[in-house]
């Protein structure tokens, strides 16, 4: 080998020996998003903004994922089916049909079960995500959109274009408790510190919180214009809700229950998801087919990262880019299978495995 060759391969050992050392603030997150237009998922790395698409057919709407990130699940109302993703490898581990257009879902506190909402079907529908198969329904009493997954085996549910929340049995589907609200209840976050439901109402300038036994229902005023989904801050002190009509996010101090921020992000915002540490919001925007990355302490949006036709879902999990088995994007050069791939991305290079086929 001559000089030239030597330094040559000397700099590309370096670039590699670098990129296997994390980067100073570095996020080890990925980002997952439903387009639900284009019949994929988008899978991003929090830190690099690399990505990879998963393609999962139909109409992917909500995600919900487990505490550990090994399992999403994804509804796909129009075409009657749900979704079971290993995010990492990332693929399709099994798909299930489930009637009358699946829409909610959200996974239990012990990460063996996902509930789903059948909204014409008026069905609950369990899944035990250990053995992968659906395991029942129950018929309800709602036409269910939206739900949330309380510790003591229970379900708040919002209906679509109704004015009514139910409280449920998981188990059997009975009704515990009818709530009736002046508005449109439309999705809802149900705080693990104890602060109670809170629920966004489609059309209205009005914000929900639901607290106490029997449940009683106090009134937030936002700023925004149709106020559509709703997220928590992992710690609980803030509740953060998409403004569809007016491109923005109110940011509620859950303690004071009032509006403290508007963050402007991108176009028709739906779903929002938090990093582990709480440091970073993630706005799904389906308008703009991109996530708006925001810093959460300073209130302001610091970057935007592509997604694909109409993002709506939207969770992160633990892990990076490193973790796919090969990624399907970034200029490559010409290696054997099982090697490496060195590509440059944002000023960086980047070291990943491809998987041998």
């Amino acid at each position: 080998m001559g000089p030239l060759a030597k330094i040559r391969s000397g700099i590309l050992l370096c670039a590699w020996l670098l990129a296997l050392v994390p980067a100073a603030g570095a996020r080890a997150e990925l980002i997952v998003v439903a387009n639900e237009y284009a019949g994929t998922l988008s899978i991003i790395d929090g830190e690099t903004g690399a990505a990879r698409t998963l393609d999962v057919g139909g109409d992917p709407h909500n995600l919900a994922v487990t505490a550990g990130g090994g399992r999403v699940i994804v509804t796909h109302p129009s075409a009657g089916q749900v979704s079971v993703i290993d995010p990492r490898t990332p693929r399709v581990l099994k798909r299930f049909a489930v009637p009358g257009r699946p829409h909610g879902v959200a996974v239990g506190a012990d990460d063996r079960w996902a509930f789903i909402g059948a909204e014409t079907g008026r069905r609950l529908y369990r899944l035990d995500l250990a053995k992968l198969e659906l395991a029942g329904a129950s018929a309800i009493e709602p036409a269910p959109h939206n739900l949330a997954v309380t510790a003591t085996g229970r379900a708040w549910i919002t209906v679509q274009g109704g004015s009514t929340l139910w409280l449920v049995e998981l188990a059997s589907g009975a009704p515990v408790h009818r709530l009736d609200t002046p508005a449109t209840p439309h999705d809802l976050a149900l705080s693990r510190q104890g602060g109670g439901l809170w629920v966004t109402n489609w059309g209205s300038p009005d914000v929900f919180l639901v607290q106490g036994d029997p449940p009683r229902l106090l009134t937030v005023k936002i700023g925004g214009r149709q106020p559509h989904h709703v997220a928590l801050t992992p710690d609980g002190a803030g509740a953060w809700i998409t403004n569809h009509g007016s491109e923005d996010i109110s940011v509620i101090d859950t303690a004071r229950r009032r509006e403290v921020a508007r963050i402007s992000v991108g176009e028709a915002p739906h779903h929002v998801a938090f990093s582990r540490d709480g440091r970073w919001a993630y706005v799904a925007n389906s308008g703009s087919n991109d996530v708006s990355v925001i810093d959460v302490a300073a209130r302001r949006e610091v970057r935007r990262l592509a997604a694909g036709d109409h993002p709506h879902g939207i969770v992160t999990i633990p892990g990076n880019v490193a973790s796919f088995d090969a990624p399907d994007h970034g200029k490559r050069l010409s290696i054997p299978r099982g090697g490496f791939l060195l590509k440059r991305g944002r000023g960086r290079v980047l070291v990943e495995r491809a998987a041998a086929k």
